[in-house]
């Protein structure tokens, strides 16, 4: 029990964070069109991307991070 306890612990911050990007993809759909989504995308990531051909356009490719210049 205090093992499975422990790996509650350890988990329980993931989970935590899975659950807030799950919360962030929604906010970001409900607020952009797939359109919108790719060209806001293309406007604000090019340059950390290096360039607009090099940029995830879908919530799928991307990680955490690109969600707050969206």
């Amino acid at each position: 029990m205090d093992f499975l306890r422990y790996l509650y612990r350890v988990a329980s911050p993931f989970v935590l964070v899975s659950e807030i990007e799950l919360a962030l993809r929604a906010l970001i759909r409900i607020a952009l069109t797939p359109e919108q989504l790719a060209e806001t995308a293309r406007r604000s990531l090019a340059p950390v991307y290096g360039g607009e051909d090099r940029v995830p356009i879908s919530l799928e490719e991307m990680t955490f991070d690109p969600y707050i210049p969206l």
